[in-house]
């Protein structure tokens, strides 16, 4: 039921975004309504996703000596409409398996809204590393996405401190 409902809306607020501007191209309406379908699908992956092991184990999971905050925590923090999904892919140039779990989400990059793509490999021990990543489509390298890591932890940071905009009312000597 909250499946059928939700897919409705995002159908629904497709239309809208697609109706509502006077003044956009056809290349530009369909661009959005692009955009909306696959923000659509990455929320519906991202609902049936929910409470799978391997996407859990990165939510719950840490990375940068941070082992005081999950990842989940900060990634939901950090970027709008936040999903995660399981999938299992090749290398294509070893031809090895990987387990997969991919995040989305929206963030401002040059003061546009942006979607980052970042995938996490999973090994067998249990642990996982940083993969490949991508801002709306383009491919990023590992020194991009180290840095947008640190900007989100950074952030979370930043918004999780003691309010450093209160007086200090202690008497000095």
């Amino acid at each position: 039921m909250k499946i059928t409902m939700k897919l409705g809306l995002i159908v629904l607020g497709v239309s809208v975004i697609a109706g509502c501007s006077s003044t956009s191209t056809d290349a530009d309406i369909r661009h959005e309504t692009d955009q909306a379908v696959q923000t659509a699908s990455d929320q519906l992956n991202n609902l049936a996703n929910l409470t799978d092991e391997h996407v859990q184990s990165v939510k719950n999971g840490t990375m940068n000596g941070r082992d005081d905050v999950t990842i989940g925590e900060v990634m939901d923090a950090f970027f709008d409409g936040p999903t995660w999904q399981y999938f299992s892919g090749t290398d294509e140039d070893t031809e090895e398996t990987y387990d997969v779990v991919e995040f989305t989400g929206y963030f401002l990059y040059n003061e546009k809204s942006a979607k980052a793509r970042i995938q996490f490999l999973l090994h067998e021990d249990g642990t996982f590393e940083m993969g490949a990543g991508s801002y709306n489509d383009i491919d990023q390298s590992e020194l991009v996405l180290g840095l947008l890591m640190d900007k989100v932890y950074e952030t979370y940071d930043a918004g999780n401190a003691p309010d450093a905009g209160e007086e200090d009312t202690t008497e000095q000597p």
